[in-house]
């Protein structure tokens, strides 16, 4: 322990904090075994300081005992800060008319219509009951008015004593395979619960907080923004608050993904890159002063930069090291890079353990980790053989600087982001100078425009001219085919064993003097680190198969279908509204979790918004083949127009009409005669098919009435018979009758509705109808997504959480 001994001492406790939040050990346990473990350290202690002694085996024992009692430090201080864990509190996922009152403990930046606050409750009302206690909830006011929302955010600040009428929901935890769980990440932030306020009627301060220190950085913050607003451009201005404020909600998505695909979606990220930016500005700034106040200055700069962020990890991070450089040059004491990423990092797990599972934590970590240890490798290299300061070195250096970087963060962006960018070493050599010269310029402006208004505006032009050339090569370089490469399921046991790999790579480059031995060796640890990587994948998407996925939209319908010959349809796609889109925000990013790169056959069961306006971001995305639906209707508007959005896309239309679809082995058959389509309501026009398979079967029947079913007992009677009912209208009163439900008799009820939806569904009348027949019942409100798969004698229930 003697070697660094703060960053050994920071590693074991993380490994604490790692074991504890795997294994959740009791906290009384804990304390018992740490407690033992402490006795037994002072007692080989106190016998080697009477004895004088220190035999080579009580070293050993000594450094065990060392090595635990830090390990159950970690443990134990992770068990005791989490042992009010947080929760939702209430037994409705969804109360309407909740009365909140409360403070105000933080207010995010406004984007157009809404803006999010953090309340601290101090009471909170609803139709069941009545609470009294503090609990952390986050509201979002969203407003039609951009005049109500500026009213009201301006009202607003940290400290105030506020009342909300609104509703309370349950953050949405993940309920698709790869989604992102609200849930969890909220919970580990101490935040219960989601709230609502649309009207701003609805929100009111009670008391003002008066003068605060987060009041003060709260309305720095509110400055700047809207100086940034009005000095530039709306691409600019949204890059510029992601750089100088640490909120980038207002980069489009699209952009978002294409710095994902290029590599550089680390550039948005406030992190050690900008806090350097910013020391150098500061340092240029105060060049003419006394060294001293010089430094001093600078360090009260970062530190207001630091608060100004909101106080990411990555910036904390930066900052402290910054500033332990600055006090180390001013003292005349040596640096330690190591030290001071270790004292940053034991500090923030000291304030929030569960920090250490943020995203920011850990990115920002191992790339510092991985520069102070990978590239001093490639720097003595580079160094052997381009010896002469040249533009050559220069750009090898920088080139090796961002390579370590993403060395180290590369199980993370795989894990996270599921994608291995090709292109980001060469783009980031072209974008780290753009954003150091937006920041530079950004803070000029911002500086001077304070003074003297039209410098801000000339200032400002010239960034949103370096903003657009930053857009163009970063959408340029995201849209190239070659940008990137999607990895499916890299998981946390790959993110070890890659690192085990580097490791063992560098040790064995270390001693192996034969450049053929070191290649051998380079080779064999690059194939068994991807036979390894295979250990743990598990397909939820079964190969040679028949797989359908009951996918949770909401208050809708969606299912994908994969066959045995890996041909994909998909049946319904859920709706899409201003503020979210299932086929963007859902069915595509799952077609890129299972590994789906087109659809060949679409099937819109009926044109009403929740079960087609989600397809239509997947057309405009060119992955449609083919096209079913039934025939529009002259009189129907919304019919007339989508059938002409998809001709325009050029996407073969086959109108739903009775025939059978042979494909992978599996054959579907749509039971619709074209006359049964025609002059009726737009549910009991719905396209009713059965996909068989072996001896398993699928009903689908879209929103299809008592009225239709009907007609098909008449039409098919026992050919109805199905191992799976998708049952119809999301499990409405005026569908599934008990004598169609009689002659499907199926074994598994397939049932597509939103949480807490407010049409009730499902009925609890289907629902009995349904236990009476002895039918698995599955749903996507209490289950989420669901998957079946099928080898043509067994239908399986795959377990995907």
């Amino acid at each position: 322990m003697l070697k660094y001994p703060l960053v050994k001492f920071v590693i074991i406790f993380i490994l604490g904090i790692i074991v504890q939040h795997f294994t959740a050990i009791e906290i009384p346990v804990l304390l018992l075994i740490w407690g033992t473990a402490f006795l037994l350290l002072i007692c080989l202690l106190i016998i080697t300081s009477k004895t004088n002694l220190f035999l080579s085996s009580r070293e050993i024992t000594l450094n065990i005992l060392i090595v635990v009692n830090i390990l159950f430090a970690g443990i134990s201080y992770s068990a005791i800060r989490n042992y009010h864990s947080t929760v939702y509190p209430f037994k409705e996922t969804r109360i309407k008319n909740a009365e909140i009152y409360g403070t105000v403990k933080q207010i995010d930046l406004p984007k157009e219509y809404d803006f999010t606050l953090v309340v601290e409750t101090d009471s909170l009302k609803f139709a069941g009951g009545k609470v009294i206690k503090p609990l952390d909830i986050i509201c979002r006011v969203k407003l039609e008015s951009r005049k109500e929302i500026k009213n009201i955010y301006n009202s607003l600040s940290p400290g105030d004593n506020i009342s909300l009428k609104c509703i309370i929901q349950k953050a949405k935890i993940m309920r698709n395979p790869g989604e992102f769980d609200y849930y969890e990440y909220l919970s580990r932030q101490g935040i219960c619960a989601t709230a609502y306020v649309n009207d701003e009627k609805n929100i009111a301060v009670n008391t003002n907080s008066g003068f605060s220190f987060d009041g003060i950085i709260h309305n720095a913050r509110k400055v700047i923004n809207e100086k940034i607003e009005s000095f530039h451009s709306a691409n600019a201005s949204a890059l510029l608050k992601g750089l100088l404020l640490a909120d980038r909600k207002n980069i489009d998505d699209e952009t978002e993904e294409n710095f994902i695909n290029s590599g550089v979606i680390h550039v948005l990220a406030v992190s050690g890159l900008h806090v350097g930016f910013i020391a150098l500005i500061f340092i240029f700034l105060f060049s003419r002063l006394n060294i001293y106040v010089r430094y001093i200055l600078t360090i009260i700069g970062l530190i207001m930069f630091l608060l100004i962020t909101g106080n990411p990890p990555s910036v904390f991070r930066a900052t402290l090291m910054a500033v332990i450089m600055i006090i180390s040059l001013l003292s005349g004491r040596g640096y330690n890079a190591k030290h001071a990423l270790a004292l940053a990092a034991l500090i923030l797990l000291l304030i929030n353990p569960n920090e250490l599972f943020n995203p920011g934590f850990q990115l920002s970590f191992s790339a510092v980790i991985s520069i102070l240890v990978v590239y001093p490798k490639f720097s003595f290299f580079i160094s052997r053989y381009f010896k002469e300061d040249t533009i050559t070195r220069k750009l090898l250096l920088f080139f090796a600087v961002s390579l370590s970087a993403q060395i180290g963060t590369l199980p993370f962006t795989l894990y996270y982001f599921g994608k291995l960018s090709i292109v980001g070493l060469f783009a980031n050599l072209l974008v780290i100078p753009l954003i150091a010269m937006i920041i530079s310029l950004g803070i000029i402006t911002l500086t001077f425009g304070a003074l003297i208004g039209k410098l801000g505006f000339i200032y400002g032009d010239a960034n949103n001219v370096l903003t657009d050339i930053l857009f163009y090569i970063v959408n340029t370089a995201g849209k190239l085919e070659f940008s990137h490469l999607e990895i499916r399921e890299f998981s946390t046991l790959d993110s070890i064993i890659f690192y085990l790999a580097i490791c063992f790579g560098a040790w064995a480059y270390k001693i192996m003097l034969s450049i053929r031995a070191k290649i051998i060796t380079a080779v064999l640890i690059t194939a068994n680190f991807f036979l390894f990587c295979t250990l743990d994948n598990t397909e939820l998407i079964k190969e040679s198969r028949l797989n359908v996925v009951m996918i949770d939209v909401g208050q809708g319908d969606s299912f994908l279908i994969r066959f045995p010959d890996n041909k994909t349809a998909l049946v319904d796609a859920g709706d899409a509204k201003i503020n979210f889109d299932s086929g963007e925000r859902i069915i595509y990013p799952l077609m890129k979790k299972f590994g789906i790169e087109k659809i060949d056959y679409a099937f819109i069961s009926h044109v009403d918004s929740d079960h087609y306006k989600g397809i239509i971001s997947l057309i405009e995305k060119s992955i449609i083949d083919t096209l079913y639906m039934p025939k529009p209707d002259s009189t129907v508007r919304k019919e007339i127009v989508f059938e002409k959005f998809v001709n325009e896309n050029r996407i073969p239309i086959r109108f739903y009409k009775r025939e059978s679809l042979l494909i992978g082995g599996a054959k579907l058959y749509i039971l619709n005669e074209q006359d049964d389509l025609q002059g009726e309501g737009s549910n009991s026009r719905s396209g009713v098919m059965k996909l068989v398979y072996g001896e398993n079967s699928f009903l689908f029947t879209g929103d299809a009435g008592i009225k239709t079913e009907k007609k098909l007992l008449k039409r098919f009677k026992k050919f109805l018979t199905s191992t799976v009912l998708k049952v119809g209208h999301h499990g409405s009163k005026s569908s599934t009758s008990d004598n169609f439900l009689k002659f499907v008799h199926p074994k598994v009820a397939l049932v597509s509705a939103g949480l807490d939806n407010m049409f009730k569904h499902p009925t609890p009348d289907v629902i009995n109808r349904l236990l009476e027949s002895n039918v698995k019942i599955l749903r996507t409100d209490k289950h989420g997504a669901v998957i079946l798969s099928s080898d043509g004698i067994n239908v399986n229930i795959i377990d995907w959480k």
